[in-house]
């Protein structure tokens, strides 16, 4: 989604939980080019994960806008184009 969508309006975070040493190794592996939040556990309760991984568009106020991948990408795509 970052490679594209991304620019100045969009950019794509990552929110992870659990041990923050793998969780760093999973970015690494990854090859992670976007920011990484780790130790989201609150974010996840807040947002009301239930499953990884886990596609959300948040807006600039913070509030979540879309919460799964299709969702995500069609208005994207209506937004950014």
């Amino acid at each position: 989604m970052q490679e594209e969508f991304g620019s100045d309006n969009f950019s794509v975070v990552g929110v992870m939980q659990g041990d923050e040493a793998e969780a760093r190794q999973f970015i690494e592996d990854l090859g992670a080019t976007y920011p990484i939040l780790t130790g989201a556990s609150e974010t996840f309760d807040k947002w009301g994960v239930t499953m990884i991984p886990q596609a959300y568009l948040v807006n600039p106020d913070g509030v979540v806008v879309a919460n799964n991948v299709d969702d995500v990408s069609a208005l994207l795509s209506a937004a950014l184009n």
